[in-house]
């Protein structure tokens, strides 16, 4: 089974994962073009404003999410699930972002991976299969 990673996931596992055994962990892993600028916001966000990692981290961090890109994990969005994920959107309140997760998770059959508890809610409702990033963990470790 693949596993579709949103960012507060893909943070949270490459945060608790040994760098050595982020490639074995996230090889059936895919996440979005926009999961990349999600993830260094994050980064950033956790070195700059919430001091929880230092800046060196952050930026290794970066780096260790380039190398993970060159595995080739990257999904783009269609251009013709465009309207689906604006629907979603809209009918369920919550940000484009989180529905172009649930509409390429619904679209490739994948598992999403998410820590947002709003986006596993409205994936339930769409019937999407969805584990939390400890949930992943504790699975393929």
């Amino acid at each position: 089974m693949k596993y579709l990673f949103d960012a507060s996931a893909l943070v949270n596992v490459i945060l608790s994962t040994e760098t050595e055994e982020i490639k074995r962990v996230l090889k059936d892993g895919i996440i979005l073009d926009l999961t990349i600028y999600e993830y260094l916001n994050a980064m950033w966000k956790l070195a700059k404003v919430r001091r929880i990692i230092s800046e060196e981290d952050a930026i290794n961090n970066a780096k260790l999410l380039s190398k993970l890109l060159e595995l080739g994990i990257i999904n783009v969005i269609k251009s013709e699930n465009l309207r689906k994920i604006i629907k979603i959107a809209y009918k369920e309140y919550i940000t484009v972002y989180d529905a172009s997760y649930i509409v390429c998770a619904l679209e490739n059959k994948l598992i999403l991976v998410t820590d947002d508890n709003k986006l596993q809610a409205v994936s339930d409702k769409k019937k999407l299969k969805t584990l939390t990033s400890d949930e992943f963990l504790n699975k393929v470790r």
